[in-house]
């Protein structure tokens, strides 16, 4: 949808944005091939993501990426953080007017995304996303906890 929206009014920026989603596809596809792979890996995914979707929120999207260089190799199940980003995207910021502010940082064993969005209601289900990835850390060991945040919505992933 971005994209076909920058066509008529930005054709550069359409085409940037048909880049960055080729690019982000093919790191995809790579991922699907593969049992694990490092969190750096893990982490140049969503900056592929972050970037296509910055075409689309403009200057109101703003996000920091921070991966401390010990875990940098630390094998993880490929997309295991992909559904948690785009729920932030999705749920967190499409319906907020104000600017948008996303942190990822993987620091120790745990990796804790941050947004500033509209929030989660106490009762609100967790959606196929959600289930899936904390189905898949808790097969590997691992789990994922909801944060109290006094704004937005905050998941710690702690690692096997």
């Amino acid at each position: 949808n971005t994209i076909a929206a920058l066509i008529p009014d930005d054709p550069r920026r359409a085409e940037e944005a048909t880049e960055r989603l080729s690019a982000l596809l093919r790191r995809i596809l790579g991922a699907l091939e593969q049992p694990t792979w490092s969190l750096r890996e893990e982490f140049a995914l969503l900056e592929h993501l972050l970037r296509l979707e910055a075409l689309r929120f403009g200057e109101r999207l703003s996000y920091q990426l921070f991966l401390e260089p010990a875990l940098a190799e630390q094998k993880v199940q490929p997309l295991l953080l992909l559904p948690l980003v785009e729920n932030s995207l999705k749920h967190g910021f499409r319906p907020k007017v104000d600017a948008c502010h996303l942190i990822v940082r993987a620091e120790g064993s745990c990796i804790r995304i941050h947004d500033d969005g509209v929030g989660r209601g106490e009762n609100a289900p967790e959606g196929v996303g959600l289930r899936t990835v904390r189905e898949r850390l808790e097969a590997s060991g691992g789990s994922l906890r909801w944060l109290p945040v006094p704004e937005g919505c905050a998941l710690e992933v702690r690692l096997s």
